[in-house]
């Protein structure tokens, strides 16, 4: 497999606890939907940077520390599920 550079994501760590389990959800959603290799990346990327910014693997229940909508994280879907409809 070719080497594929990664996107950074900007992120200040608190406790990585969850940060791989967060990659990888955000990157097997996104990749599932798109098959898009760097927005699965960015996915997942952008996730487990909001995961390190907390303690513990997850926000409090009832509390928003941070949200992240896959859809925004790889923009696009929408309209690639148009085409391939149409």
């Amino acid at each position: 497999m070719p080497f594929m550079p990664s996107p950074e994501v900007a992120a200040t760590v608190v406790d990585t606890t969850g940060a791989g389990d967060s990659f990888a959800a955000g990157f097997i959603a996104t990749y599932s939907e798109s098959h898009d290799l760097t927005a699965a990346l960015t996915a997942g990327a952008q996730i487990a940077a909001g995961c390190v910014a907390i303690v513990g693997g997850r926000p409090r229940v009832g509390t928003a520390i941070y949200s992240i909508n896959l859809a925004e994280c790889a923009h696009g879907f929408e309209e690639e599920r148009d085409d391939d409809q149409g």
